[in-house]
Protein backbone atom coordinates (compact mmCIF):
# COMPACT_ATOMS: atom_id res chain seq x y z
CA UNK A 1 0.00 0.00 0.00
CA UNK A 2 1.16 3.66 -0.40
CA UNK A 3 3.42 2.70 -2.57
CA UNK A 4 2.16 2.82 -6.35
CA UNK A 5 4.17 4.67 -8.90
CA UNK A 6 2.90 7.98 -10.53
CA UNK A 7 2.36 8.62 -14.12
CA UNK A 8 0.11 10.05 -16.26
CA UNK A 9 -2.16 7.30 -16.19
CA UNK A 10 -1.91 7.29 -12.84
CA UNK A 11 -1.26 10.82 -11.55
CA UNK A 12 -1.69 11.86 -7.49
CA UNK A 13 -4.01 14.28 -6.58
CA UNK A 14 -3.22 17.13 -3.67
CA UNK A 15 -6.25 19.03 -2.28
CA UNK A 16 -5.24 22.44 0.36
CA UNK A 17 -7.54 23.16 2.46
CA UNK A 18 -6.55 26.83 3.56
CA UNK A 19 -8.24 28.46 6.38
CA UNK A 20 -9.22 32.63 5.00
CA UNK A 21 -10.70 33.68 8.41
CA UNK A 22 -10.80 37.03 9.64
CA UNK A 23 -8.31 36.00 12.51
CA UNK A 24 -5.66 34.78 10.35
CA UNK A 25 -5.00 38.36 9.53
CA UNK A 26 -2.78 38.32 12.97
CA UNK A 27 0.40 38.55 12.76
CA UNK A 28 2.77 35.28 12.91
CA UNK A 29 6.07 37.14 12.70
CA UNK A 30 8.05 39.76 11.25
CA UNK A 31 11.42 39.26 8.86
CA UNK A 32 13.87 42.43 7.88
CA UNK A 33 11.32 44.75 9.06
CA UNK A 34 8.16 43.19 7.14
CA UNK A 35 5.41 41.55 9.10
CA UNK A 36 4.23 38.36 7.72
CA UNK A 37 0.64 37.13 9.17
CA UNK A 38 -0.91 33.93 9.22
CA UNK A 39 -2.73 34.31 5.64
CA UNK A 40 0.41 35.40 4.13
CA UNK A 41 2.19 32.22 5.64
CA UNK A 42 -0.45 29.82 4.68
CA UNK A 43 -0.44 31.52 0.68
CA UNK A 44 3.47 31.45 0.86
CA UNK A 45 3.44 27.57 2.05
CA UNK A 46 0.64 26.72 -1.02
CA UNK A 47 2.45 28.92 -3.35
CA UNK A 48 6.26 27.42 -2.37
CA UNK A 49 4.07 23.68 -2.72
CA UNK A 50 2.71 24.65 -6.13
CA UNK A 51 6.18 25.58 -7.56
CA UNK A 52 7.60 22.61 -6.00
CA UNK A 53 4.82 20.41 -8.48
CA UNK A 54 5.40 22.38 -11.68
CA UNK A 55 9.14 22.10 -11.28
CA UNK A 56 9.00 18.07 -10.38
CA UNK A 57 6.39 17.47 -13.47
CA UNK A 58 8.33 20.03 -15.69
CA UNK A 59 10.96 18.32 -18.56
CA UNK A 60 11.98 20.69 -21.08
CA UNK A 61 9.22 22.75 -22.72
CA UNK A 62 6.64 20.01 -21.01
CA UNK A 63 4.79 19.74 -18.07
CA UNK A 64 3.88 16.52 -17.48
CA UNK A 65 0.58 15.68 -16.26
CA UNK A 66 1.17 13.57 -12.74
CA UNK A 67 -0.39 15.54 -10.51
CA UNK A 68 -3.93 16.68 -9.90
CA UNK A 69 -4.97 19.74 -7.75
CA UNK A 70 -7.01 21.87 -5.66
CA UNK A 71 -6.16 24.73 -3.90
CA UNK A 72 -9.97 25.37 -1.61
CA UNK A 73 -10.19 28.61 0.14
CA UNK A 74 -12.68 29.10 3.48
CA UNK A 75 -13.43 32.15 4.94
CA UNK A 76 -16.64 34.56 4.32
CA UNK A 77 -17.63 31.23 1.91
CA UNK A 78 -15.82 28.65 0.32
CA UNK A 79 -13.66 29.43 -2.48
CA UNK A 80 -10.89 28.45 -5.18
CA UNK A 81 -7.86 30.24 -3.21
CA UNK A 82 -6.32 30.69 -7.05
CA UNK A 83 -7.95 33.84 -9.10
CA UNK A 84 -7.62 32.23 -12.28
CA UNK A 85 -9.04 29.06 -11.50
CA UNK A 86 -12.42 28.63 -10.71
CA UNK A 87 -14.25 26.50 -7.93
CA UNK A 88 -16.28 24.34 -10.13
CA UNK A 89 -12.69 23.97 -12.18
CA UNK A 90 -11.46 21.79 -9.13
CA UNK A 91 -9.45 19.71 -9.15
CA UNK A 92 -7.33 20.76 -11.81
CA UNK A 93 -3.95 19.39 -13.73
CA UNK A 94 -0.29 20.60 -12.97
CA UNK A 95 -0.32 21.66 -16.99
CA UNK A 96 -2.17 24.08 -16.01
CA UNK A 97 0.31 25.97 -13.16
CA UNK A 98 2.27 27.80 -16.03
CA UNK A 99 -0.89 29.59 -17.32
CA UNK A 100 -2.66 30.48 -14.18
CA UNK A 101 0.16 32.35 -12.35
CA UNK A 102 -0.81 35.73 -10.30
CA UNK A 103 2.96 37.39 -9.96
CA UNK A 104 6.18 36.32 -10.87
CA UNK A 105 9.34 37.23 -8.50
CA UNK A 106 12.76 37.44 -9.16
CA UNK A 107 15.10 35.06 -9.22
CA UNK A 108 17.82 36.83 -7.50
CA UNK A 109 17.65 35.83 -3.77
CA UNK A 110 17.09 39.07 -1.56
CA UNK A 111 18.03 40.30 1.82
CA UNK A 112 14.71 39.03 3.26
CA UNK A 113 15.06 35.71 5.17
CA UNK A 114 11.63 34.74 3.81
CA UNK A 115 11.78 34.22 -0.29
CA UNK A 116 8.57 34.35 -2.28
CA UNK A 117 8.64 30.98 -4.47
CA UNK A 118 9.31 31.88 -8.18
CA UNK A 119 5.60 32.05 -8.91
CA UNK A 120 2.79 33.20 -7.15
CA UNK A 121 -0.94 31.37 -7.76
CA UNK A 122 -2.55 31.93 -4.50
CA UNK A 123 -4.63 34.60 -3.05
CA UNK A 124 -3.90 35.83 0.34
CA UNK A 125 -7.55 36.54 1.84
CA UNK A 126 -8.66 37.10 5.70
CA UNK A 127 -12.35 37.26 5.90
CA UNK A 128 -14.98 35.91 7.70
CA UNK A 129 -15.52 32.70 9.75
CA UNK A 130 -14.46 29.00 9.47
CA UNK A 131 -17.07 27.30 7.61
CA UNK A 132 -14.09 24.19 7.87
CA UNK A 133 -17.16 21.71 7.72
CA UNK A 134 -18.19 23.41 4.50
CA UNK A 135 -14.75 23.35 2.50
CA UNK A 136 -14.69 19.65 3.86
CA UNK A 137 -18.18 18.54 2.19
CA UNK A 138 -16.41 20.26 -0.52
CA UNK A 139 -13.30 17.66 -0.53
CA UNK A 140 -15.19 14.84 0.04
CA UNK A 141 -17.03 15.51 -3.40
CA UNK A 142 -13.89 16.20 -5.52
CA UNK A 143 -12.56 12.84 -4.05
CA UNK A 144 -15.18 10.82 -4.69
CA UNK A 145 -15.61 12.04 -8.71
CA UNK A 146 -11.48 11.92 -8.67
CA UNK A 147 -10.84 8.55 -7.30
CA UNK A 148 -14.22 6.77 -9.25
CA UNK A 149 -11.78 7.06 -12.88
CA UNK A 150 -8.01 6.68 -10.73
CA UNK A 151 -9.04 3.80 -9.25
CA UNK A 152 -4.97 2.55 -9.39
CA UNK A 153 -3.84 6.18 -7.83
CA UNK A 154 -1.44 6.95 -5.13
CA UNK A 155 -4.55 7.51 -2.38
CA UNK A 156 -5.24 11.28 -2.41
CA UNK A 157 -3.31 13.84 -0.33
CA UNK A 158 -5.52 16.60 1.62
CA UNK A 159 -3.44 18.99 3.70
CA UNK A 160 -5.59 21.47 5.97
CA UNK A 161 -4.01 24.98 7.24
CA UNK A 162 -6.13 26.18 9.74
CA UNK A 163 -5.79 28.41 13.12
CA UNK A 164 -9.02 27.73 14.44
CA UNK A 165 -12.19 25.16 14.46
CA UNK A 166 -15.12 25.52 12.48
CA UNK A 167 -17.58 28.13 13.04
CA UNK A 168 -20.44 25.90 11.10
CA UNK A 169 -20.30 22.85 13.38
CA UNK A 170 -22.52 24.33 16.08
CA UNK A 171 -22.51 21.34 18.43
CA UNK A 172 -18.76 21.67 18.82
CA UNK A 173 -18.60 25.44 19.11
CA UNK A 174 -21.24 24.95 21.94
CA UNK A 175 -19.79 22.69 23.34
CA UNK A 176 -16.04 24.24 23.48
CA UNK A 177 -17.60 26.90 25.59
CA UNK A 178 -17.88 24.67 28.17
CA UNK A 179 -14.43 23.59 28.59
CA UNK A 180 -15.03 20.26 27.13
CA UNK A 181 -15.46 18.42 23.74
CA UNK A 182 -17.50 15.38 25.30
CA UNK A 183 -17.87 12.63 23.18
CA UNK A 184 -15.97 13.63 19.33
CA UNK A 185 -17.18 11.07 17.81
CA UNK A 186 -20.71 12.62 17.65
CA UNK A 187 -19.36 15.74 16.45
CA UNK A 188 -20.21 16.69 12.56
CA UNK A 189 -16.47 17.41 11.92
CA UNK A 190 -15.18 14.05 13.04
CA UNK A 191 -17.66 12.04 11.21
CA UNK A 192 -17.63 13.91 7.93
CA UNK A 193 -12.99 13.58 8.48
CA UNK A 194 -13.82 9.93 8.88
CA UNK A 195 -15.70 9.66 5.79
CA UNK A 196 -13.32 11.40 3.89
CA UNK A 197 -10.42 9.03 5.22
CA UNK A 198 -12.65 6.14 4.50
CA UNK A 199 -12.05 7.06 0.55
CA UNK A 200 -9.20 6.25 -1.24
CA UNK A 201 -7.98 4.04 -4.61
CA UNK A 202 -6.17 0.31 -4.87
CA UNK A 203 -3.51 1.49 -2.93
CA UNK A 204 -4.92 2.80 -0.24
CA UNK A 205 -7.11 5.19 1.65
CA UNK A 206 -7.02 9.61 1.54
CA UNK A 207 -4.58 10.44 4.04
CA UNK A 208 -5.90 13.90 5.81
CA UNK A 209 -3.28 16.29 7.39
CA UNK A 210 -3.84 18.96 9.81
CA UNK A 211 -1.36 21.68 10.46
CA UNK A 212 -2.66 24.30 12.95
CA UNK A 213 -0.86 27.32 13.31
CA UNK A 214 -0.99 30.42 15.42
CA UNK A 215 0.14 34.07 16.14
CA UNK A 216 1.05 33.03 20.12
CA UNK A 217 4.28 31.53 20.98
CA UNK A 218 3.21 28.25 22.21
CA UNK A 219 4.69 24.84 22.61
CA UNK A 220 4.83 22.82 19.43
CA UNK A 221 2.91 19.45 19.03
CA UNK A 222 4.39 17.48 16.27
CA UNK A 223 3.13 13.73 14.73
CA UNK A 224 1.81 13.04 18.17
CA UNK A 225 1.08 9.37 19.15
CA UNK A 226 -2.01 9.65 21.23
CA UNK A 227 -3.67 12.82 23.18
CA UNK A 228 -1.99 11.63 26.74
CA UNK A 229 -0.22 15.41 27.55
CA UNK A 230 -2.20 17.29 25.24
CA UNK A 231 -4.78 19.47 27.12
CA UNK A 232 -6.22 21.64 24.69
CA UNK A 233 -9.76 20.72 23.33
CA UNK A 234 -9.33 21.77 19.86
CA UNK A 235 -5.88 19.98 19.55
CA UNK A 236 -7.04 17.20 21.37
CA UNK A 237 -10.09 17.38 18.03
CA UNK A 238 -7.70 18.12 15.58
CA UNK A 239 -5.63 14.83 16.42
CA UNK A 240 -8.70 12.77 16.12
CA UNK A 241 -9.50 14.44 12.48
CA UNK A 242 -5.98 13.46 11.45
CA UNK A 243 -4.60 9.91 9.74
CA UNK A 244 -2.03 7.72 11.32
CA UNK A 245 0.76 8.40 9.17
CA UNK A 246 1.24 4.94 6.60
CA UNK A 247 3.99 2.63 7.86
CA UNK A 248 4.84 3.05 4.18
CA UNK A 249 5.63 6.64 4.34
CA UNK A 250 8.15 6.77 7.84
CA UNK A 251 11.15 6.38 6.04
CA UNK A 252 10.79 8.81 4.05
CA UNK A 253 9.71 11.39 6.49
CA UNK A 254 12.96 10.34 9.03
CA UNK A 255 15.23 10.87 6.02
CA UNK A 256 14.21 14.18 6.01
CA UNK A 257 14.01 14.90 10.05
CA UNK A 258 11.04 14.28 10.93
CA UNK A 259 9.81 13.11 14.40
CA UNK A 260 7.80 10.44 13.62
CA UNK A 261 7.04 6.57 14.66
CA UNK A 262 4.81 4.39 13.72
CA UNK A 263 1.49 5.08 15.02
CA UNK A 264 2.41 9.16 14.59
CA UNK A 265 -0.33 11.57 14.02
CA UNK A 266 -0.43 13.33 10.20
CA UNK A 267 -0.93 16.01 12.77
CA UNK A 268 1.17 19.41 13.93
CA UNK A 269 0.07 21.90 16.21
CA UNK A 270 1.30 25.24 16.91
CA UNK A 271 3.27 24.94 14.33
CA UNK A 272 6.30 27.55 13.50
CA UNK A 273 6.88 28.30 9.23
CA UNK A 274 9.85 25.83 9.35
CA UNK A 275 7.74 22.69 10.99
CA UNK A 276 4.88 23.77 8.46
CA UNK A 277 7.33 24.16 5.47
CA UNK A 278 8.65 20.58 6.26
CA UNK A 279 4.97 18.59 6.83
CA UNK A 280 3.66 20.30 3.71
CA UNK A 281 6.75 19.16 1.83
CA UNK A 282 6.31 15.60 3.39
CA UNK A 283 3.04 15.33 2.82
CA UNK A 284 3.03 16.71 -0.94
CA UNK A 285 5.80 17.07 -3.10
CA UNK A 286 8.61 14.71 -1.29
CA UNK A 287 6.16 11.96 -1.12
CA UNK A 288 5.35 12.64 -4.56
CA UNK A 289 8.77 12.39 -6.01
CA UNK A 290 9.54 9.22 -4.13
CA UNK A 291 6.63 7.72 -5.89
CA UNK A 292 7.23 9.01 -9.75
CA UNK A 293 7.32 6.68 -12.46
CA UNK A 294 9.03 6.65 -15.79
CA UNK A 295 8.45 9.54 -17.73
CA UNK A 296 5.19 8.44 -19.97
Amino acid sequence: MYDQKITRQNPALIIFLIDQSSSMSDLMFTSSGSGFSMAKIAKYICDKCLYEAFRTCNAGNEVRPYIDLAIIGYGTSIRSAMPKIGLDELPFSVTKLSETWIKKNDSTPSDNEFESPRYEWVEEVSKGNTPMLEALTKTKKIIEKWTSSHHNSFPPIVINITDGMPTDDIALLSRYETGSLGDITTLDVFSLSKQIQKLGTNNGNVLFCNAHISSARLAQILYPLSTKNIDDPFAELMFELSSTIPNELIPLGNEIGLPIVSGSKFFIYNADVNSLLNFVSFGTTGTINKRLGNPT
